[in-house]
């Protein structure tokens, strides 16, 4: 494998327009508001210069290119060696600058102040776009992170393709809502906090193959097959013609149960979904922090407590940050190449859309920290 820069590489440049309203209500009151629009280009992209032209099309999904022999198509695991231009060597990859990516944010924001606290709110809502959200850290990720459609890797598109790889950034949250302040509590305490409830990331249907025969697993969206048409796999093996439909039925059931169940994949019937179209549960957290500032001997002592997930306290199934990861996102999983019908086969897994927990840092959990700090 060898990776080099393209003709005309440069640095990516970003170009930032915003506007801002602020207004005094009464004497406590404050109210704000802020949009900014960011527009991106010259980011860096991958393509791989080794990897041949398409060699056939599947008529059944969208015309999806296919960039090796159908002789030698399994769509089951990444292509080898068949889908190279030249295969005394590796992937050739270049780096070029047409990544491009925008986005817009509106944030709305209310203070009130009190004769013994604050109290603030505020709204943000961001829509963020691009081609490829590749950040880090070797070429080969550049050229496996764009989801690809019907062209393939090597033609990721510009602004507003979806039928390529434009779509929702990967680590956008569409909506932030966050309520902070503090108040000074009898006896000397003061009690602050902040609760904050953010929107999921975007996620799309996946499956574990190769459907396109570029040599990346993972990397090709789904064409969205009317549940009556998709193409079962069903093993050779299996002879007898009342298992054969009754396997098909129950892979064809429950595909439709899914595509009810899921607006974000149901509305793409009939063609390859575009990128990232559902999108994880919100996710709610509270943090708090008690102050006392205790008088000793000459100098001052503060007693702090901190408290982190406040909600994860009160309740378990509360403050969770939960998502669909892994093989939980595969829709459809290719089980063969049927050269007869030019199709490939699938089956319908049983978990898809499955939720769970991510991660597993302690701050995902209710925790306490308390510490004193003396001065003198």
């Amino acid at each position: 494998t060898y990776t080099f820069w393209g003709p005309g590489f440069r640095l990516p440049e970003t170009w930032k327009a915003n506007v801002g309203y602020e207004r005094i209500i009464g004497r406590n009151t404050r109210f704000s508001a802020d949009v900014i629009y960011s527009t991106s280009n010259y980011l860096y992209t991958v393509r791989n210069l080794n990897l041949r032209d398409p060699v056939f099309e599947l008529a059944n999904e969208g015309g999806r290119r296919v960039f090796v022999p159908q002789s030698g198509f399994v769509p089951t695991n990444a292509a080898g060696p068949d889908r190279l231009r030249f295969t005394e060597f590796g992937n050739l990859f270049v780096n070029y600058p047409d990544g491009v990516s925008q986005s817009i944010a509106a944030s709305f924001n209310l203070e009130r102040r009190f004769s013994r606290g604050l109290l603030r709110a505020s709204y943000t809502y961001t829509d963020a776009k691009d081609n490829s959200s590749y950040n880090c850290c070797t070429a080969n990720e550049g050229f496996t992170n764009p989801r690809v459609g019907v062209f393939g890797p090597n033609d990721i598109g510009g602004r507003g393709d979806a039928s390529r790889a434009w779509g929702a950034t990967n680590f956008v949250r569409n909506h932030a809502i966050v309520f902070s302040g503090f108040v000074r509590a009898p006896w000397g305490f003061q009690v602050s906090g902040i609760w904050s409830m953010r929107s999921g990331v975007p996620w799309g249907p996946e499956q574990g193959g190769d459907l396109n025969g570029d040599g990346v697993s993972f990397n090709d969206r789904l064409f969205i097959f009317n549940p009556d048409s998709l193409p079962v796999f069903v093993a050779a093996t299996v002879t007898n013609p009342v298992t054969r439909d009754s396997i098909v039925t129950a892979n064809r059931t429950r595909y439709r149960d899914y595509l009810n169940a899921n607006s974000c994949v149901r509305g793409f019937v009939g063609r390859i979904i575009d990128r990232a179209t559902c999108r994880e549960d919100w996710f709610n957290r509270l943090d708090m922090s008690i102050r006392k500032d205790l008088p000793i001997g000459g100098g001052r002592a503060q007693l702090s407590i901190d408290l982190f997930n406040v909600l994860n306290g009160i309740n378990r199934d509360w403050g969770r940050f939960e998502g669909v990861r892994g093989a939980s996102r595969n829709l459809l999983q290719p089980q063969a190449f049927n050269q007869q019908t030019q199709q490939i086969e699938y089956t319908v897994p049983t978990t898809f859309g499955r939720e769970g927990t991510i991660g597993t840092n302690l701050l995902l959990q209710f925790s306490t920290q308390i510490g004193i700090r003396y001065s003198w």
